[in-house]
């Protein structure tokens, strides 16, 4: 997600404190990025350069910080003089040939405005009364570390607006307007986190093995999707204690060495993803369902990482579109493999 912050505080208006609002946004969020999202900061842009900015930037999501008073936004020129942009106006600067997929209009008064865009961007915020610098700052951010974790734009937005609801004693509530379908928001994530996939691995003539072995274990190719470009290496562990039990544990039995053991709980990945994904370059074998982690790195030092329960993650691989081109017996056999591999989860 490409996030630009703009804003705008004309010479003859009251401060925003904007310095404090980039810092407070950067250490709040950014940490959480992870790489999936790329902040671009513009505190005193020009009301001139807004529109090539849009352009250069490409940005899913226009954050703006300005003066607000229903009808319009105090926006600085070049030269620092107020100019006064109304929602019109700002909706015909929005109209580049890549147009953001939301704009958060963080200034009093500006739910007409929000309104307005609304009808040329998919989504907009505003504010239904005058707030607080503090109030503006701390709702925006609970925003957007709700979208940072996955949230969807109505999830996020419904706990900022609870926020500000709270701090304003009920004066102010903020106002979320879709473009066209009302139930837009609520199906959209604008990041999209890690998690860990699985499959059945492919036979040498590229059937789908999903038999288990004579001990009743599955072989199972295990991966991460959605990592950032610049990872470099991923490990893949899991802490079942099916798998560890030296009395219970079904993989003890046919390991011999603590090496053994401990390389068959994790497993390095170093490389760059293909399409956002990277694999475990050995097959795991399981009788049963168990949790698997994974940790990653990227080449700048960032960190993420994802858990799943390994069955969910065989049956998300269900609902791909390709294994919905598989034929129906292999999608059955598929499907009763895993209710095998769930029978026997440790529980």
């Amino acid at each position: 997600m490409k996030l630009l912050f703009v804003a705008s505080n004309p010479q003859d208006q009251k401060t925003l404190a904007l310095e404090r609002e980039i810092t407070e946004i950067q250490r709040r969020i950014g940490w959480q990025s992870t790489g999936t999202v790329e902040f671009t900061f513009l505190p005193a842009l020009a009301v001139e350069d807004f529109t090539t900015t849009l352009l250069k930037v490409r940005p899913d999501v226009v954050h703006l910080s300005a003066h607000g008073d229903n009808e319009a936004l105090r926006m600085a020129s070049a030269s620092g003089k107020s100019i006064e942009i109304t929602g019109e106006i700002l909706a015909a600067m929005l109209t580049v040939r890549v147009r953001p997929k939301l704009v958060y209009v963080n200034a009093c008064n500006s739910a007409a405005i929000a309104k307005e865009i609304a009808k040329v961007v998919p989504m907009a915020i505003g504010s239904t009364a005058s707030i607080e610098n503090g109030a503006a700052r701390a709702t925006a951010i609970v925003f957007y570390e709700g979208l940072l974790s996955g949230s969807t734009v109505t999830e996020a937005f419904h706990a900022s607006s609870a926020l500000l609801s709270a701090l304003s004693g009920g004066t102010a509530q903020s106002a979320l307007f879709p473009s066209g379908s009302t139930d837009l928001p609520a199906t959209v994530s604008l990041v999209h986190l890690p998690k860990i996939v699985a499959k059945f691995p492919e036979k040498t003539n590229g059937a789908i093995d999903y038999s288990a072995d004579k001990f009743g274990e599955f072989d199972l190719d295990i991966g991460l999707a959605g990592c950032p470009a610049d990872t470099v290496q991923i490990v893949f562990f899991t802490d079942d204690e099916t798998m560890s039990d030296e009395d219970e544990g079904w993989l003890d039995n046919y390991l011999e060495s603590d090496e053994e053991r401990a390389a068959s709980y994790a497993k390095i990945v170093r490389g760059y993803p293909v399409r956002g994904r990277i694999w475990c370059e050995s097959v795991w074998t399981a009788a049963g369902d168990f949790r698997i982690f994974a940790t990653g790195s990227t080449g700048t030092g960032r960190t993420f990482s994802a858990y799943a329960m390994v069955c969910d993650a065989l049956e998300a691989g269900l609902r791909t579109s390709e294994y919905q081109k598989l034929r129906s017996a292999d999608r059955e056999g598929i499907a009763a493999a895993i209710s095998k591999l769930r029978e026997n989860d440790g529980s």
